[in-house]
């Protein structure tokens, strides 16, 4: 700063004071002065956060990594009890607002020094809706869940088994996917396989539809089952009361036992796996049951919205909040904002409309407020 700038400082009771570094400060009788006047020329620009570093526009602080994380991620603070040790973690929706450190500057593993932008600008993981990840199991983590579709994304959705494991026995789960305004649900059915006899469904997985996201109604597909109730998460009876080829069990909304069955169902429809079916609908609401005995590998279906855009976008001004799964945020408005880390705890603002690559440019204000 000029001279005539640091008497003025002095003249109120303040000093300048320079580092080794050469960077100077602005400290009064109440500690160090923030200073951000460049905010108002240089906002910044948003960068790739694969690397191993990103820059923050603004003043940052230094803690040892508690886990993994990785550049752009809600940081917040974890104290040993024991020790009274304390450590940076990634945030999730349960970290109370004053455990919140910033936003993370470089990528870290476990006991490594980790940069945190504790407020300013910078670059945040960030997903246009809920922050899905490229695998949703369906299990006790995610059952009642409400998961918004990305422009441009699919997900492979799973049974609580995953890609190489049954789903488990005594299960009642239901989840909904949207696609947001304007857009449909698309499913691929790429593998199925559930305990059916000829005339049984013991373990099943059915699918709504709704363009309200309040009324659902029975999906009708060609090669999949009806129930003899017509309720969700409906009956192991085939409609009819009939076998699974029988007149009255098709079209409906159940999947069928395996693939094999659903190629050889009576009205046919079914194109194999990568072949994307448009639900016409925005919302679609998987149920799924199973009985106390034998389980099978259950099912793998794509999902993704008719939304194919390549470039996602934000909505500048929106503000940001921690997604249910860590590391990843979203938007205002979304179906899970009742799960963030409080009504009125946004961690920042979204400065530009570019959402690719799973980030989006924010400036960060870890001081909460509606």
């Amino acid at each position: 700063m000029a001279t005539e700038d640091n008497e003025k400082l002095v003249a109120r009771g303040g000093m300048i004071v320079t580092d080794e570094s050469g960077n100077t400060f602005e400290i009064t009788p109440f500690g160090v002065v923030q200073d951000y006047t460049f905010l108002a020329t240089t906002q910044g620009q948003k960068e790739e956060i694969t690397g191993s570093s990103i820059i923050g526009y603004g003043p940052s602080a230094r803690y040892i990594a508690s886990e993994s994380i990785v550049c752009g991620q809600p940081l917040a603070r974890k104290i040993e009890v024991s020790t009274g040790k304390t450590y940076a973690v990634l945030a999730t929706t349960s970290s109370a607002t004053n455990e919140f450190l910033g936003i993370s500057l470089e990528t870290a593993s476990l006991d490594d020094s980790v940069l945190v932008l504790t407020s300013g600008n910078t670059t945040v993981a960030f997903n246009t809706a809920s922050a899905i990840p490229s695998i949703v199991k369906l299990d006790d983590n995610t059952t009642e869940s409400e998961l918004n579709l990305a422009a441009g994304a699919t997900i492979l959705f799973t049974d609580s088994g995953g890609t190489g494991s049954n789903y488990a026995s005594g299960e009642t789960y239901e989840i909904l996917f949207d696609a947001l305004a304007g857009n449909t649900v698309e499913l691929s059915f790429d593998s199925m396989s559930f305990e059916h006899s000829t005339s049984t469904m013991y373990d099943r997985l059915g699918i709504t539809t709704s363009n309200n996201g309040i009324s659902f109604a029975n999906a009708s597909f060609t090669f999949m089952n009806a129930s003899s109730n017509s309720s969700p998460a409906w009956s192991s009876g085939f409609n009819g009361s009939g076998d699974w080829d029988s007149t009255s069990a098709s079209p409906g909304y159940i999947l069928p036992k395996d693939i094999d069955r659903a190629e050889d169902m009576p009205l046919g429809g079914y194109s194999g796996s990568n072949f994307f079916y448009d639900t016409g609908a925005r919302y679609v609401k998987f149920y799924f049951s199973s009985d106390g005995s034998v389980t099978k590998p259950g099912w793998q279906i794509q999902v993704r919205s008719s939304n194919t855009s390549a470039t996602p976008l934000a909505n500048i001004g929106a503000k940001l909040y921690v997604g249910e799964f860590k590391g990843i945020n979203l938007p205002e408005g979304t179906s899970l904002n009742e799960n963030k880390f409080g009504p009125e705890a946004p961690f920042g603002t979204i400065l530009d409309a570019d959402a690719s690559s799973g980030s989006v440019f924010a400036n960060i204000d870890f001081n909460p407020q509606a």
